[in-house]
């Protein structure tokens, strides 16, 4: 049997996936979801200089050369501000009250100050037109309450509709793709089918972005794929991948525009290697994210071997300036538990040496 390269099957699977179409959400509710165009500052943030001290506004040109052997005097005392008060007319920095004393006849400043000492000048946080957030970015909760300090109230967004098909009853990997699928900014819904009825609830997926099946093993994975042969059009089937290779994926209705479906192998491991290489580049196509996952650059603590033609999965636990590998490939449950990050050994490479510096990726 002729094992599908992983390359390949993503080629041409991920070749025929256009993204969703955006929709507008409330910015507050909009954190995980990935952006559909750049949000622009609508105006200059603030619109005019704020103090950012508690302290007395004044304009610095008179305390040029001030100290306290000699201080400079002023004929009124300046106005006291509160951080985030506007600078009035005329002023361009806040000195500090330790450094201002009032007198009788007005104040006495002793220190010197800099032009826009303790000062956000207008369009200091924000100009008007300015990209605070790329198309393509997900939305985390710094940039939420930028987004929303600026005036913006609305985003334009991707959210893919997808459908998990699993057994009934408590399913482990079902749970995983679910958590996968929501974390990553999509709509997810749940199908639970009895075996009997596998094949025909696969089929009947076709109103979603992305269907996905997951916690089936065996004879019922088989049954689906087959079902996809003969109901879609299977792209791939029996990748060259570890673990996984079982995984597969296609389109309910190769004559329309047509929703894909990926095949999740059943055991936890399989389910998230499949999650990785095939699942998650799916879902992200869909949404348009194109921003960089964290990852570092690390010394091995120790070889790592890989069988050539395949892609090993590999399983990394950052340890002080090392990546500890925990498994390659054969990839165990207490593995999974531990492991902080994760790399995919291409095909053509028989591994990495003890030292040799690799790139991985958090989960």
């Amino acid at each position: 049997m002729r094992l599908v390269p992983l390359a390949e099957a993503r080629t041409a699977f991920l070749a025929k996936i256009e993204p969703v179409g955006m929709s507008s959400m409330a910015t507050a509710k909009a954190g995980g979801l990935v952006l559909a165009a750049d949000v622009l500052a609508p105006a200059d943030v603030p619109v005019t200089a704020l103090a950012l001290e508690h302290g007395y506004a004044i304009a610095s040109r008179a305390t040029v050369g001030a100290s306290s052997y000699l201080p400079n005097f002023l004929a009124t005392m300046p106005r006291a501000l509160e951080p985030g008060a506007a600078l009035p007319a005329d002023t361009d920095c806040i000195v500090d009250p330790d450094d201002l004393r009032q007198t009788a006849a007005g104040a006495e400043i002793i220190a010197s100050v800099a032009p826009g000492s303790h000062v956000r000048q207008a369009g200091g946080d924000l100009t008007a037109g300015r990209v605070i957030v790329p198309a393509g970015a997900r939305l985390g909760g710094t940039q939420i309450a930028v987004l929303r300090a600026a005036g913006v109230t609305e985003v334009p967004v991707r959210v893919p509709s997808v459908v998990v098909v699993a057994p009934k009853g408590s399913c482990a990997s079902a749970a995983l793709v679910m958590d996968y699928v929501a974390r990553a900014g999509a709509e997810v819904s749940i199908a639970y089918v009895p075996e009997s009825r596998l094949a025909s609830a696969l089929l009947s997926t076709a109103s979603a972005d992305l269907a996905l099946v997951a916690g089936w093993s065996g004879a019922p994975f088989r049954c689906a794929a087959d079902a996809l042969t003969t109901g879609g059009q299977l792209i791939a089937r029996d990748l060259a991948v570890s673990p996984g290779g079982a995984m597969a994926c296609g389109f309910i209705d190769p004559n329309a525009d047509s929703t894909p479906v990926i095949l999740l192998p059943g055991r936890i491991e399989e389910t998230f290697a499949a999650w990785l290489l095939l699942a998650r580049p799916a879902l992200d196509q869909l949404a348009a994210f194109s921003a960089p996952r964290p990852a570092t650059v690390l010394p091995l603590a120790r070889k790592i071997s890989s069988g050539p033609g395949m892609v090993d999965l590999a399983l990394l636990k950052r340890q002080a300036d090392r990546w500890k590998p925990l498994g390659v490939g054969d990839i165990s449950w207490a593995a999974l538990a531990e492991a902080d990050a994760w790399l995919a050994i291409p095909a053509e490479s028989e591994g990495f040496a003890a030292g040799e510096i690799v790139e991985a990726e958090f989960l």
